[in-house]
């Protein structure tokens, strides 16, 4: 199985309500928008696509599940909520019998979610907002590729 992890979109600043409903802000639509069209470029085509029930992470999989053209294949987990354990996020996918899951969450949960699956300390990989990653389950799990958004962005306007 590959399991794609990716961070939400450039969300409204903390402080102006309460936190799991803010929104993306036009400009993170707009970054995240080409960030997409990028991983359709890529040609990801995710069996499933798991998304924290937080608004900006919730913005960010239908976006994205729009431009891959999987929106049906689109489901909300509380298992990737920000604070939820490496261990309980990887819930969420184990057990399904599927050739790829795409995961849109939070950081440092991506991050420490990773590090858990690679064998690597904390900190080994950092999310920017719109960075994906592939790891290819194993035994042994492997980390394919982290691509910066900057980079999906890039791959975005090429197509």
């Amino acid at each position: 199985m590959r399991l794609y992890l990716l961070r939400h979109a450039v969300a409204a600043p903390r402080g102006l309500g309460n936190d799991a409903d803010r929104p993306l802000t036009s400009e993170g639509i707009r970054r995240m928008t080409l960030a997409a069209r990028g991983i359709r470029r890529l040609g990801l085509k995710p069996s499933r696509i798991l998304t924290s029930p937080l608004t900006r992470a919730r913005q960010t999989a239908r976006l994205t599940a729009k431009v891959l053209g999987a929106g049906k294949r689109l489901e909300l987990s509380d298992l990737l909520r920000p604070g939820v354990t490496p261990k309980r996020a990887l819930a969420a996918v184990r057990g399904r019998r599927l050739a790829s899951v795409l995961l849109v969450g939070h950081e440092p949960d991506l991050g420490e979610l990773a590090a858990l699956l690679l064998g690597a300390r904390p900190g080994f990989l950092r999310f920017r907002k719109g960075g994906l990653c592939c790891i290819a389950l194993g035994p042994p799990h492997r980390l394919e590729w982290h691509l910066t958004p900057g980079q999906l962005r890039k791959l975005g306007k090429r197509g």
